[in-house]
């Protein structure tokens, strides 16, 4: 399509007057340029949505491309919900399945054994779920769920974090539980009594360089002899996706693929509860993950589990 061809759709399509004008001035002042940097390329989608500077243009972010991308999800989805109203029509069946990524998971895995469902849990980042997500549908197999700790969610059939449908979700959630009488708290513990309590805490710590980052956990694996307790804790289970070491697995070798550009050391303790250390790669910082779990059944008050956390969080530090 010629750049003329772009221009006279864009003065004929964009029903907002200010993006409107900026075209019709560019195009008054002949400034093909400027034309052509705004009108070819594609939009560029990234771990915070479509990434483009918002001013008039197909290649830019404003009210006529958000329309346009829009429809594009809407036609998207007509043949997804087709599918699956098929399979109820016709009786075949589906699986559900829940992804989560490396910091968080264990929580699911509880519901899984209770509710019938399988969750798999991915290296950090929504590429990774995605993937996993379209090469499971490929199977035949439907991923309900996906989402990575203190990020963002994933409804299976959107393939990456999609915070707009993830709240519509969760108003319809709170609108079905008001039908019922109950809110969202009320459900939640419903939820921690059934399948026990799951609460993480998260944060990190500065450092003052990678060279310090390096030595922490170059020692934490020294000769692969990890820290065998956690405060009073057992450690269980060890799995470092820097070096491919994992002793829950067969041979030690981890079932995630290997990130060996960045560190991530992940305990396991006897008690189900998670500890993971992991530096990030794009800011000065050690992040720490602490993930508890309890057995079913559980009604203590959520700050004596806080308490808890808080006594793993200095062990961690100490250890």
């Amino acid at each position: 399509m010629t750049l003329e061809t772009k221009v006279a759709n864009w003065l004929k399509w964009d029903k907002n007057e200010a993006t409107r004008a900026e075209i019709q001035s560019l195009v008054d002042s002949k400034d093909d340029a400027a034309l052509a940097a705004r009108m070819n390329g594609r939009l560029l989608f990234g771990t915070a949505g479509v990434r483009a500077r918002m001013e008039a243009g197909f290649a830019r972010l404003n009210d006529l491309t958000i329309i346009q991308l829009s429809g594009w999800i809407t036609l998207h989805r007509r043949p997804d919900c087709a599918t699956l109203e098929e399979r109820k029509r016709t009786g075949q069946s589906a699986f559900f399945w829940k992804d989560t990524s490396g910091q968080e998971g264990r929580e699911v895995a509880g519901e899984a054994l209770v509710g019938g469902f399988k969750n798999d849990i991915t290296l950090t980042g929504f590429k990774w779920m995605g993937n996993v997500s379209y090469d499971m549908a490929k199977e035949n197999k439907k991923v309900i769920l996906a989402w990575e700790e203190s990020i963002g969610f994933m409804p299976g059939h959107t393939l990456d974090k999609d915070g707009v449908i993830a709240a519509a979700i969760f108003a319809e959630m709170a609108a079905f539980l008001e039908t019922e009488g109950k809110t969202l708290e009320q459900q939640l513990f419903a939820l921690y009594h059934r399948y026990g309590y799951h609460l993480v805490r998260s944060s990190y710590w500065m450092v003052p360089s990678p060279s310090v980052t390096q030595e922490l956990f170059a020692t934490l694996r020294k000769d692969l002899k990890f820290p065998e307790h956690i405060g009073k804790e057992v450690v269980k289970y060890v799995r470092d996706l820097t070096v491919g070491y994992d002793n829950s697995q067969p041979g030690n070798k981890p079932l995630l693929p290997l990130s060996t550009s960045s560190e991530m050391v992940t305990f396991t303790l006897e008690n189900g509860s998670i500890a993971t250390l992991r530096a990030s790669g794009t800011e000065p910082k050690i992040k720490y993950y602490i993930e508890l779990k309890t057995a079913p059944g559980k009604n203590q008050e959520v700050s004596h589990w806080d308490r808890y956390q808080q006594e793993l969080v200095y062990y961690d530090v100490h250890n």
